[in-house]
């Protein structure tokens, strides 16, 4: 065999920017092991997800971050207001809640601290007054701080006469209280009325992040005045009120509540998912939680506290929802808002759970028997118990010629590309003593990356022939176009952080040729996606969790990675989020690798791909035939009926439907 070196140095990699989004990157835990999603829901009308979201008690707001309340704690903290008599009750109960405080009222705390060091402040009432008119100034300062931001917008940005005019109609509203002394401030709408029919009506491109600027920094310090008076023009004051109802405005919008990331989705696979917990004061705001979270800086942070909370909820059984549910929520928030979500704690907590879930859920017996082959690729499947006999075997094995020596052993169950690998990484064991078990790795990702960067302008070549000979409208050739330019100057030649982005370059294929609206436009997908996809599992074996690192060698972890892809799964022929359900005659033993592969392909599609399926499929029904024959396999003598009519069926469009052939087995009734 042929092995072409490539030169092993440390690898310098800049980080790798979305195709879709040049602000996107990947964080550590997200490089360290390929993020992998779940099948869909399927709550059959039995689960009301509003009501079981608002059982996780302490949960963070995904979308402001402060902690959310239930209607029992916020109770309880009304309760214990109304036993508040002097200033420094006050503060207490606010000190003891302070992580319930929303951030447009985080500056009370600071403020009643200042407010009880003076020697004038000895009662509430005297205190509420106090605050009063600290929030009166903030306000005003608000809006001086408003107009000085427009006024530097103005002598800085590139404006006509016309806007010009309009922001300096904006600017003398906004610092007349300030400059002018008033006493009573207009309200808050007042300044709307301003701002809207101006900034808005610019003619430049940039005038709706001017007024969401302006209008965002007043509405804080407006909500925050709020809290202490009633109505500035007629100068009442909150000091006939109680400290239980300033009390009970300040935590309010803390309440548990659930809204919509997005009010209509395209994609109705995500529904479920659409559900989100969140504070009543970002619910308010639901139509623009979507727009909320991308604009926030940490949004990411928010996110991720919110699912592991949601997960451990899970977990713990606290919340009646599936163990899938904070892995599809995280999808729906990654694609819609486009920001990266750290997926590993989650997987961490739900391992066992969702793992015990697709054990009751399907009844697929065929799963727990040895030496069946993979439906798809044809390969010895391993059952879960051998895989953590082989895995117990590589934790505890000596060095590398035992390491060697477990995979001799086992060989039928390695993939034929993991054993090419294999053989590289013995030969340059042999020939360079000298580097370490990352050393060689490395050189295999340098090999693999190379590998992959030719059949990115392979793949290139192939989609423009393809497209060449097919009709396609304006509309679809700036598609195309899009597709070939992004595709060129995102994924080829270049040196990506990790391991090849195939979730960015799928993102960007349903972006371009998905919208398409030629009919066979599925004929290019096929093709963009190729075999690209199967190459990127195969580098992602390469990659070994930073956590398994810290218990067993790079090697230990790769040969770990490659035996676990040979684990037999259930593999739904129709697929979930088409409908395909969990009966016997829909599942088949896939390989835990080419279940990867076919994700939510259908399987005409698939067998396009990969015409080996023919063949393989044969060899997976003669084996479950012999285990029926033999008794080891009880209640499953018309599944190979059933099961190859089905398979007739569904590749009856493609070239050589996919015909099975096998002796009739007679059931008890046949013989009776």
């Amino acid at each position: 065999m042929k092995i072409t070196f490539l030169p092993f140095s440390k690898l310098n990699i800049a980080p790798h920017t979305s195709a879709c989004s040049k602000d996107s990157i990947k964080t550590d835990s997200e490089k360290s092991m390929p993020v992998f999603y779940y099948m869909p829901l399927n709550f059959k009308g039995a689960i009301k997800i509003e009501d079981e979201l608002k059982k996780l008690d302490n949960a963070h707001c995904p979308v402001c971050g402060i902690k959310t309340l239930s209607e029992e704690k916020y109770s309880e903290i009304i309760e214990e207001s109304k036993n508040i008599k002097t200033p420094d009750d006050f503060l207490n109960l606010l000190k003891k809640n302070k992580e319930y405080i929303p951030v447009f009222y985080s500056k009370i705390l600071k403020h009643t601290e200042a407010s009880i060091k003076n020697p004038d402040v000895t009662s509430t009432d005297r205190l509420f007054q106090v605050l009063s008119k600290i929030s009166k100034s903030r306000v005003k300062t608000y809006l001086k701080r408003a107009s000085e931001d427009l006024t530097v917008i103005k002598q800085f940005g590139n404006f006509s006469k016309e806007d010009e005019e309009k922001l300096d109609i904006c600017i003398q509203e906004l610092s007349k209280p300030y400059r002018e002394r008033m006493t009573q401030i207009p309200k808050f709408s007042h300044y709307l009325d301003v701002l809207f029919p101006n900034l808005l009506t610019m003619e430049n491109t940039r005038k709706h992040d001017i007024y969401a600027a302006v209008r965002d920094k007043l509405k804080t310090a407006f909500l925050y005045s709020g809290l202490f008076m009633k109505n500035w023009n007629n100068g009442s004051t909150l000091t006939d009120e109680t400290a239980s109802q300033i009390v009970s405005r300040i935590f309010a919008p803390s309440l548990k509540k659930t809204g919509k990331i997005i009010d209509k989705l395209n994609n109705l696979s995500f529904e479920d998912v659409n559900t989100i917990l969140m504070c009543d004061g970002c619910a308010k705001n639901s139509k623009n939680t979507l727009n909320t979270i991308k604009k926030n800086p940490n949004a990411s942070l928010y996110a991720e506290t919110y699912l592991k909370e949601l997960s451990d909820g899970i977990a713990k059984g606290e919340i009646n929802l599936p163990a899938s549910y904070p892995f599809l929520q995280a999808k729906n928030i990654r694609r819609l808002a486009n920001i990266n979500i750290d997926m590993h704690p989650i997987q961490k907590t739900l391992k066992n759970k969702f793992f015990e879930e697709r054990h009751n859920e399907i009844d697929f017996e065929v799963l727990n028997h040895e030496n069946v082959p993979c439906a798809s690729c044809g390969i010895t499947t391993l059952t879960h118990n051998q895989k953590v006999d082989i895995m117990t075997k590589i934790k505890n094995a000596a060095d590398e010629e035992e390491l060697f020596s477990i995979v001799d052993e086992n060989k039928k169950y390695i993939r034929p590309e993991f054993a090419e690998l294999l053989e590289e990484y013995k030969y340059i064991y042999s020939k360079f003593p000298g580097f370490s078990q990352k050393e060689i790795i490395e050189i295999l990702k340098q090999k693999m990356d190379l590998s992959i960067n030719l059949l990115m302008l392979e793949t290139v070549v192939n989609v423009s022939q393809k497209a060449d000979m097919l009709d396609l409208n304006k509309s679809d050739q700036k598609l195309l176009s899009q597709y070939i330019n992004k595709t060129k100057v995102f994924f080829i030649n270049k040196e990506f952080e990790m391991w090849f982005p195939y979730n960015d370059y799928n993102s960007l294929v349903e972006n371009t040729l998905l919208k398409m609206e030629n009919e066979k436009k599925f004929d290019l997908i096929n093709i963009a996606r190729g075999n690209i996809r199967e190459k990127h599992i195969i580098e992602t074996i390469l990659y070994v969790h930073p956590n398994i690192l810290q218990k067993m060698s790079p090697l230990k972890g790769m040969l770990q990675n490659m035996f676990k892809a040979s684990v037999i799964t259930a593999d739904h022929i129709i697929p979930r989020d088409k409908k395909g359900g969990n009966e016997k005659t829909n599942i088949a033993a896939f390989c835990k690798f080419c279940n990867r592969k076919k994700t939510d392909m259908l399987l005409k599609d698939f067998y396009a791909f990969h015409p080996e399926v023919r063949k393989n499929m044969q060899k997976y029904l003669n084996r479950v035939i012999e285990l029926i024959k033999t008794g080891e396999l009880k209640g499953y003598e018309e599944y190979p009926a059933m099961f190859a009519n089905k398979i007739k069926w569904l590749t009856r469009q493609n070239k050589k439907p996919i015909i099975l052939r096998f002796q009739p087995i007679e059931t008890d009734k046949k013989r009776q």
